[in-house]
């Protein structure tokens, strides 16, 4: 996932309520993507909350046209009047959000259509820009600008006071380019404003949300609710709903409150609902600021209180004439703006009371507006007190009842589940009955209760729903932190389980933007709130600002505090687990392993409390299937980490037979020992068989899980490599692949992972009809497909360009094997390798598939008589860079020997010396053989090699015997390993020939040799007819039979072997020369 991902929407989803919720004004911190969309309704927090707007209905799901016309659309937030999706824009190539309308009303549609044209017409680089507004399928929607930045109420907390100034100069300046144009933005707050940080560490605002602007001289759509805003930040003439003196100054004092509250750390008027908020704004003065914060300079105290002022005339006559004063202050020079002399607050006291007595006089109007409202705010909050207090009662029997059951032996807890879900169902029932004022309450006790279960993602959703209704006390905040870092936890669970490191780090990083910081500000908002262990919050948030040892230090002391707090020493594990993860990914291993076993440790202490919690015996488990990789990648015996592992699992699932997440890490924990049996040279199909039934199992429970369909596929694929390995047909092994992978690409079509590892079956499939002389290019064209289609889906996805290059350089090989040009699927290769490279260089894989293919166009020039030089420079150089990542890969001392090879060649055919180059070649491909004792082509190449080394003995006339002895044991070694291994076979029909054409003429060994070897022609010839080379030994067996044969048979013998020559060589023109200068000696000899 790209950086497009990480994009804060510069729109505020906001829609707007039909009046305020009885709350104090703060501010809040606006979610930064989908996981927080419930949050982002307009009632998401206390200052957020506007007066005067309104919408229903859906716009979850975009029109067909919009998913046609844009890409990757994904819910990001939404609204009481719409929703936004993050997308992509093919066409224009850049990041868009797009705002859709909920509401099917013409008047909401005017509404978000006058929002467009008003932040349209505002071309200012400190505006979010609105790049298109049309209609899809009926619906309207606005696309526009995405922004990755944060909301300044939330970016204030870490900025300077002269960076706090500057932010709000440079919004005073794009509020005057909207006032320039005839706008009133009437919503100025810090919500409003998204700053964003470059890399040089400036900062950069942006104004935000213009779905309350109006023309000065125009009475539009939105005056049909008077009072609109944000109270805490509304100027007196905007609180009074005095629509004829809105003008830019109206805006002049807001962005003067967002700057008090900046500077101060509260807005100017605070109360414990709106309505007394509204009341301050127009009856009192602002407290001055330096009252509220200390050390103020004077100067900026001045320009904020000027902003401030009740009478409009007062204020600076435009927002560019308040930047000019701050930009005046930054810069030390005099400001214009001056202190309110004494006459004109005495005068303002007067007018002060005045006012009090006009309310007195026409308190009918007053009752009429305000007085019903605070009448139903006071009897709403005493309603919604009482609801608290039975619905936390029962909450409370349910987290305690929970834990009860979460402390007795393992048993199977579904009975004590069903026992709660009953009672949260009670709870709603009451919280429908309870009506608006149950809203809060019974959310947040539903919260709760989901919360107990482990249920995440039901429980964020519901408190969610509390926040949305105005329930924004500190303990919804701690519930909304943990459910939220919940949901973090299973995402980056499910995030670990993609071998491809770009595509981990990518969904990681989705994880924490999501669910880690918006988790994070939840928890640092819950304050002070009643807990068991105050050092458990900071423990958890230690945890998710990767703190990992102030975490774990923070959850000994939560453990020491509260012994009976299991959740604590779990949270120990948690970060033991996240620093093993960090450091075994950066390399350090040991020390990776060290931290494993300390987290293993912790949720052993934790399981001891909790033995019907399955959370911790998961943990537990997913600790161990670390340990089990680190033995694996590192060749030891990981049947402890295994056993230990699958122990946890029957553990988890004896409380929790219908968990899905625990069958997949069971079927993990069979892949990672059936992977190393794989490597180490063992049977790994009884353990992948049990990966399958794991796999299955998950799905059966989660038929949506792709991950764990996709996982059924691999295993299957790893079977059929092992099955190809030995000899035996892989293709039933592939086909059931294949099934699996496209049924998870048809549950996720989006899922790069699913595309990548179909391309691998299909490449396995090829590869097997290669070997039997089959033509296997539809089949790799197909295979490079979905290679394409995993690229498309994650630009950032590496192994689905490395596994391409692999493929095309399969299909080179093929293309060579049969004498034609291989450079154009080589070049191709290079392309995707490219491709790869961009995201990252040093990608071991990509370094060692860009040397195969480019050692087929080197095979290729020395076929063809050219000078491979400069290619196996190239060639070489990718070994080496991969061997410089890691020096113990079978597959790069594979490569690295085989190119040396190729160079030996060039050197013999050149008559230079080849010496050193073979006895580097030979030391690359035994260390390779040494590093993979079960792969059969390592042993081909070493065999075909010695015997070019004894070739240029026998030329120096030195005894070959010793090589040829090793060829022989080499080759006979692979053929232990797949006995149906054409290529082996026929390297081993020609060493025959070789042994035989040392021996005596009419000796009986040399007999032996050549029956033998054209019986071994014939077997390699039975499992692949077209091998050219199989078909080429056979014709020199016949030719070294006819040398010492009598006359009589010496004819028959020319005759076949010039015919079986004849074959090769049609089949391959590119066969080694040896095999044209004997046909041609042939038929020189033929009577």
């Amino acid at each position: 996932m790209d950086g497009r991902s990480r994009a804060q929407c510069c729109s505020n989803i906001s829609g707007g309520l039909a009046s305020c919720h009885d709350e104090p004004s703060r501010p809040m911190t606006l979610a930064r993507s989908d996981d927080m969309a419930e949050t982002l309704d307009a009632g998401v927090a206390k200052s957020h909350t506007r007066l005067g707007a309104g919408g229903t209905g859906e716009g979850r799901i975009p029109p067909d046209a919009l998913r046609e016309r844009y890409e990757e659309l994904r819910l990001i937030g939404e609204g009481a009047m719409g929703s936004v999706f993050r997308g992509w824009d093919p066409r224009l190539g850049r990041a868009v959000a797009l705002k859709l309308l909920k509401s099917d009303d013409s008047d909401g549609t005017r509404r978000f259509l006058a929002e467009a044209r008003a932040q349209a017409r505002v071309q200012h680089d400190n505006v979010c820009r609105v790049y298109e507004v049309g209609e899809a399928d009926g619906q309207p929607y606005i696309a526009m600008e995405l922004i990755d930045g944060v909301p300044l109420d939330r970016a204030h907390q870490k900025m300077t006071l002269e960076q706090k100034v500057k932010v709000v100069r440079e919004a005073a300046a794009a509020l005057h380019e909207a006032h320039r144009l005839g706008l009133v933005h009437r919503d100025v707050k810090p919500g409003n404003i998204m700053v964003t940080t470059a890399e040089d560490g400036s900062l950069k605002p942006y104004v935000v949300d213009f779905g309350l602007a109006r023309e000065v001289a125009s009475s539009g759509e939105t005056l049909q609710n008077a009072i609109a805003g944000t109270p805490s930040y509304m100027s007196p003439e905007q609180a009074e709903g005095n629509t004829a003196l809105l003008d830019r100054r109206t805006d002049v004092y807001s962005l003067g409150a967002t700057l008090y509250e900046l500077i101060a750390g509260r807005p100017p008027f605070a109360g414990s609902n709106a309505m007394s908020i509204l009341t301050q704004v127009i009856l009192e003065d602002a407290p001055g600021l330096g009252s509220i914060r200390r050390g103020v300079p004077t100067e900026l105290e001045t320009i904020v209180m000027k902003c401030l002022q009740r009478d409009p005339s007062r204020r600076y006559e435009s927002a560019r004439a308040f930047g000019e004063d701050l930009q005046r202050f930054l810069d030390g020079e005099p400001i214009l703006a001056k202190r309110a002399s004494l006459a004109y607050v005495l005068w303002a006291k007067t007018r002060k009371n005045r006012a009090v007595v006009l309310v007195a006089s026409i308190g009918l109007c007053v009752a009429l507006v305000l007085g019903g409202m605070w009448v139903n705010a006071a009897r709403h909050a005493s309603e919604q007190a009482r609801l608290a207090r039975e619905l936390g009662e029962d909450v409370k029997y349910v987290e305690l009842f929970l834990r009860s059951a979460y402390g007795f032996p393992a048993h199977d807890i579904e009975r004590e589940r069903r026992v709660v879900r009953a009672r949260l169902a009670e709870i709603e029932r009451r919280m429908a009955a309870a009506g608006r004022a149950g809203e809060g309450p019974g959310h947040y006790a539903l919260g709760r209760g989901h919360l107990a279960l482990h249920e995440y993602e039901t429980a964020r959703t519901q408190l969610a729903r509390a926040f949305a209704a105005g329930y924004t006390k500190p303990e919804v905040h701690y519930a909304l932190g943990l459910a939220l870092g919940g949901r973090y936890q299973e995402e980056l669970d499910g995030a670990r389980r993609l071998e491809d490191g770009a595509a981990r780090e990518a969904a990681i990083r989705k994880a924490e933007a999501s669910f880690r910081d918006p988790a994070l500000q939840h928890l640092q908002a819950s304050g002070g709130t009643a807990v068991e262990s105050r050092a458990y919050i900071e423990g958890l948030v230690a945890l998710y600002e990767k703190r990992y040892d102030d975490a774990a230090a923070k959850a000994l002391l939560a453990a020491e505090e509260s012994p009976w707090l299991y959740e604590a020493k779990k949270l120990e594990g948690d970060a033991r687990f996240e620093a093993g993860i960090t450091a075994s990914e950066s390399g350090r291993q040991e020390e990776g392993r060290r931290l494993f076993m300390r987290a293993i440790e912790a949720y052993r202490a934790a399981a001891a409390m909790a033995r019907s919690d399955a959370a911790v015996h998961e943990a537990l488990a997913e600790s161990w299937i670390q340990v089990l990789g680190l033995d694996k990648w590192e060749g030891r015996d990981g049947r402890v980490a295994f056993e230990s592992a699958l122990a946890a699992c029957n553990d988890a699932l004896a409380v929790n037979p219908r968990s899905a997440n625990t069958y997949s890490k069971q079927g993990r924990a069979y892949y990672h020992l059936g992977d190393h049996q794989l490597r180490s040279g063992g049977d790994p199909r009884p353990t992948l068989e049990k990966a399958v039934e794991s796999g299955r199992a998950a799905i059966e429970i989660a038929p949506g899980d792709a991950i764990s369909m996709d996982g059924v596929g691999i295993a299957h694929v790893y079977i059929a490599k092992y099955e190809r390995r030995i000899g035996l047909d892989p293709v039933p092994s592939l086909e059931r692949a294949m099934k699996s992978f496209d049924e998870a690409n048809r549950i996720q079509p989006s899922f790069a992972w699913a595309w990548n590892d179909a391309g691998i079956a299909l490449q396995s499939r090829a590869e097997y009809e290669a070997d039997h002389g089959l033509d296997p290019r539809r089949t790799l064209d197909e295979s490079v497909a979905r290679y394409e289609r995993a690229g498309k889906e994650d630009r950032t996805y590496n192994s689905a360009f490395s596994n391409m290059a692999l493929v095309l350089a399969i299909r080179a090989g093929y293309e060579l094997s049969i004498g034609q040009d291989p450079r154009p699927s080589v070049q191709r290769a290079v392309e995707a390798c490219a491709r790869g490279a961009e995201i990252n260089p040093k990608w071991l894989p990509m370094l060692n598939n860009r040397g195969w293919a480019e050692l087929v166009a080197a095979q290729y020039e020395e076929a063809t008589g050219a000078d491979p030089t400069a290619t196996l420079e190239r060639v070489e150089a990718s070994f080496q860079a991969s061997l410089d990542l890691n020096k113990d890969e079978a597959d790069t001392h594979f490569g690295m020997g085989a190119a040396k090879h190729v160079r030996a060649l060039y050197l013999l055919r050149t008559n230079a010396d080849s010496q050193n180059v073979l006895d580097v070649a030979h030391a690359e491909l035994r260390r390779a053989a040494q590093l993979d004792a079960r792969e059969p082509l390592i042993r081909l190449e070493l065999g075909l090699l010695t015997m070019t080394m004894a070739r240029r003995a026998a030329l120096r006339g030195e005894a070959p015997a010793a090589l040829l002895d090793e060829a022989e044991r080499v080759l006979r070694e692979g053929l232990r390993i797949n006995t149906r291994h054409a290529p082996l076979h026929a390297a081993l029909a020609e060493l025959l020939a070789l042994r035989a054409e040392q021996q005596p003429t009419r000796d009986a060994a040399r007999e032996k040799f050549l029956a033998e070897g054209l019986a071994v022609a014939d077997e390699a010839l039975r499992h692949n007819p077209k091998w050219a080379l199989a078909l080429a030994a056979k014709g020199v067996l016949f030719a070294e039979r006819a040398r010492a044969g009598k006359e009589a048979v010496r004819a028959d013998d020319i005759r076949l072997a010039v015919e079986w020559l004849d074959r090769a060589i049609a089949t391959n023109p590119l066969l080694p020369r040896r095999f044209q200068d004997r046909r041609a000696d042939l038929r020189r000899r033929a009577p």
